[in-house]
């Protein structure tokens, strides 16, 4: 399994960062977030955590079935431990498993101006990195087209893939309720 690890830093800046993966994975390729994505792949180089993968996964060889996805400010002194984590909750029926932390800010429904009603935050969470990633899964939803895709388990998801969740701090890896 190999690492791309992203930031809105340029990535020379950032291999420090980089030292608590290296030996956890088999390699670690250090991006700027904001790196042109490959010729031809469907997706601009707009910041988002897709483009940062993609620009990242020019460096990694082909043949790597595994690739997990890291912000430096998701960079925890835990981030192998996560990461080890994330590759036993990957099944044959998943394509990739991200953290996320539960919505804690309230959520309303507007119509222009005018507050319709609360919306419920069960069920929803953010998103965060480390992502562990399917690359043939990957690269399937990629040649399908990444639409308006700007992280990788939406693009997973609108490509018919199934993604699970690994609840980040202070909930445990079961979620909400548990």
């Amino acid at each position: 399994m190999w690492g791309v690890l992203c930031a809105d830093a340029e990535p020379t800046c950032l291999g420090e960062h980089a030292e608590p993966l290296r030996d956890a994975l088999e390699g670690v390729v250090v991006v700027s977030r904001h790196a042109a994505a490959p010729a031809g792949t469907p997706c601009p180089a707009d910041g988002t955590r897709l483009a940062g993968l993609l620009a990242g996964l020019r460096e990694v060889p082909d043949d790597v079935a595994l690739v997990a996805l890291i912000e430096v400010d998701g960079i925890a002194a835990d981030g192998p431990e996560l990461v080890a984590k994330m590759r036993a909750r990957l099944t044959d029926d998943t394509a990739a498993v991200v953290r996320g932390a539960p919505v804690t800010d309230a959520l309303k429904r507007v119509n222009g101006s005018a507050v319709l009603e609360g919306v419920s935050r069960t069920g929803l969470f953010v998103p965060q990195t480390p992502q562990l990633l399917r690359r043939e899964a990957l690269d399937a939803a990629l040649a399908r087209g990444a639409g308006a895709a700007s992280d990788p388990a939406t693009l997973l998801l609108a490509a018919g893939f199934a993604v699970d969740v690994l609840w980040g701090s202070p909930l445990d890896a079961d979620g909400p309720g548990a």
